[in-house]
């Protein structure tokens, strides 16, 4: 018991010296500050190959969304205690290094009126599999809000190494979560737009984002990043041409020449045949496309992640995957999705598509 105690009081004192670091700063327009909420959807799965006995009740919606409450600078815990924790003992951090990381987004903060948002569209999200839960990718969701877009992002309380049966189970809670975005739009009197809906993830999270686009016809253009293609997309026939928007966003090895670097991503360009972009990112590695990237920056170095400069990677990603929705969904092109610039000097641009 007093070792016990001794090490709590060391660990408590770990905690205090590690001083308070913002995640980075979101680019948004001055108006839009950005609000969290967490809802949980009823949805009985009597086939869900995660759960205790394959039954699971319902699923969780983490809504980024635009305010214009302005919270005055003041920081919250960037996780979760209990997640921050989970992450700390999973990557061998320091304890109390990610509960040092804060943000300004503020919990329940009050919606838009209706008013005040009538172009932007809602974007549907899906983390990683093991475990990689929407607050893992704060940075990304919550800079596309700053600039006037719903993000809500889907988690299930379990993980498996059941992957197709996942990436399945993951296109069945999207369709579900878009049966209740209107009833839920009501519910909370927020300005959602359920007419202009993008889809996108990390790993089985953007595989499943464009799996959800094929039959879908609610989802207007899909971003899968880093994430290898199941189903249809997997296919190498013309059955794999999505006919809508889509972006691969990944890893510099992620050419689909080689099989063990995942062959899909070589198969799926061949078939697109409407707007299409293929976009690899120097130094990264598939833990770069979440949160970890920056990670690296408080903690030197992460095990599995590129050599690419963490905030570098989080411009990145936030400029390419806003320009994307940006351009599918609202109309806005933007240059940095055509060709090599000085700004984003660690893009490879492997594979376009520009019907006319």
């Amino acid at each position: 018991m007093l070792f016990g105690s001794r090490l709590a009081v060391v660990s408590s004192v770990l905690v205090s010296t590690i001083e308070a670091i913002n995640i980075p700063p979101r680019t948004g327009h001055y108006r839009y500050q950005v609000g969290i909420n967490k809802h949980v959807i009823e949805h009985l799965n009597a086939n869900d190959p995660t759960a205790s006995g394959n039954v699971s009740p319902s699923f969780l919606a983490t809504i980024f969304y635009p305010t214009a409450a302005y919270s005055h600078g003041a920081s919250t815990p960037y996780l979760n205690p209990g997640l921050g924790s989970l992450y700390e003992a999973r990557w061998n951090f320091t304890p109390g290094l990610l509960a040092s990381l804060t943000s300004t987004v503020q919990k329940d903060a009050p919606f838009l009126s209706a008013g005040d948002q009538t172009l932007f569209s809602t974007l549907l999200f899906g983390g990683g599999g093991g475990g990689h839960a929407t607050e893992c990718y704060t940075i990304l969701v919550s800079e596309l809000a700053s600039h006037g877009y719903t993000v809500v992002g889907l988690d299930h309380p379990w993980t498996t190494p059941l992957i197709e049966e996942v990436y399945a189970m993951r296109m069945q809670d999207t369709a579900v979560f878009l049966d209740h975005l209107p009833k839920l739009a009501e519910e909370l009197e927020a300005p959602f737009n359920t007419s202009y809906v993008g889809a996108f993830g990390g790993s089985l999270g953007g595989a499943a984002a464009v799996g959800s686009a094929y039959d879908d016809e609610r989802i207007l253009s899909a971003i899968n990043m880093d994430g290898t293609f199941f189903g249809r997309a997997a296919v190498s026939t013309s059955d794999a041409d999505v006919q809508k928007p889509t972006l691969m966003l990944g890893m510099e090895g992620h050419t689909g020449v080689n099989a063990s670097l995942d062959i899909t991503w070589g198969t799926f360009p061949r078939w697109q045949t409407d707007y299409f972009r293929k976009i690899l990112v120097k130094g990264a590695t598939h833990r770069d496309f979440s949160d970890i990237t920056f990670w690296k920056t408080v903690r030197g170095s992460v095990r599995d992640a590129g050599p690419i400069n963490g905030t570098r990677q989080v411009e990145t990603m936030n400029a390419i995957v806003r320009a994307f929705f940006d351009f599918t969904l609202l109309g806005i092109p933007s240059p940095v999705l055509d060709a090599p610039s000085k700004e984003f000097p660690d893009l490879i641009f492997h594979g376009r598509n520009k019907p006319t």
